[in-house]
């Protein structure tokens, strides 16, 4: 895709409203900052909303940043605003969705291939001798978190081995995430594979694991999801499913500068669907492999 120009902006004032669940969210804040940076160099100023993944907020921040006249909408929806997200497209300024997808709402979607990279991390932890993979992950009706699901069933089944899924509320404490551990542990002797699927879980489960003195990567191989700025300093190092967030950025702000503005909703192209990469660090690698590879994907 060529790159946006940088005067594709008209105007020093514009303003792009960006919406998400928690602006303090590791992986949202660090989206965040991105897509400060590029609406900076492009002539916008980004304003931010939190949601607190609460459907009936959202039309009074819809409400506000309309007076304030945004020029466009970046947004992580959360589940139910679909029609919310219609009358957005009704008044004609794009509306550009990441990390999840509404049906038929009309906007721009743009998302990473989570199931592709779920099944990716489970067969490298296959690749590595592991066999007894489970997959710790949180309830939730969104796309993102259910194509994750999908993926690791899915490579899990095409490598004929048993699936266990562990599922935690977005909200548990500490105590009960430990109590899920501790029963995947006490119930799956063998377990030798580790994949967590949500980020904000991801330094808990590692806190836990060590105190429960689970050599990592010998007795247990460990994937996150997202790349937690801290993974790369965790000992070990955390092998983690990265999505391509520069290139989701470059995607949004193509969306939106070349956007039509339509008087009324059409319907959208299909979502734009990216590659996620995996880097590989030492908490998948066997102890003697650790010193000759330590430096892949650091």
């Amino acid at each position: 895709m060529p790159p946006i120009s940088e005067n594709n902006a008209s105007g020093p004032g514009k303003l792009i409203a960006m919406l998400v669940d928690h602006v303090s969210d590791p992986f949202f804040a660090g989206f965040a900052r991105r897509i400060d940076r590029r609406a900076r160099s492009l002539g916008y100023k980004l304003v931010f909303g939190s949601t607190e993944n609460d459907i009936s907020f959202m039309p009074k921040l819809i409400s506000v940043f309309n007076n304030m006249n945004v020029a466009g909408y970046i947004i992580a929806p959360p589940q139910g605003v679909e029609p919310d997200l219609k009358k957005l497209t009704h008044r004609g300024s794009p509306v550009v969705l990441f990390d999840r997808f509404a049906m038929d709402a009309g906007p721009y979607s743009i998302l990473a291939d989570n199931f592709r990279g779920a099944y990716d991390a489970v067969a490298h932890l296959v690749q590595t001798g592991r066999r007894h993979i489970a997959l710790v992950t949180v309830t939730s009706g969104q796309k993102r978190v259910a194509d994750r699901t999908k993926g690791y069933e899915a490579a899990m089944h095409s490598h004929s081995l048993p699936a266990a899924v562990i599922e935690l509320s977005p909200a548990a404490s500490i105590a009960e995430v430990t109590t899920a551990l501790q029963a995947l542990l006490r119930e799956n002797k063998k377990l030798d594979g580790l994949l967590f699927a949500d980020s904000s879980l991801g330094l808990t489960i590692l806190g836990i694991l060590r105190q429960h003195k689970k050599s990592i990567p010998d007795s247990l191989a460990v994937i996150g999801f997202d790349d937690n700025e801290n993974f790369q300093f965790f000992a070990p190092a955390i092998t983690a499913v990265v999505q391509p967030l520069d290139e989701i950025v470059e995607n949004i702000f193509h969306c939106i500068s070349g956007h039509p503005q339509e008087k009324t909703a059409t319907k959208r192209k299909a979502p734009i669907v990216l590659p996620t990469r995996m880097v590989i660090r030492s908490s998948t690698l066997k102890t003697k492999a650790v010193f000759s590879l330590a430096a892949t994907g650091n």
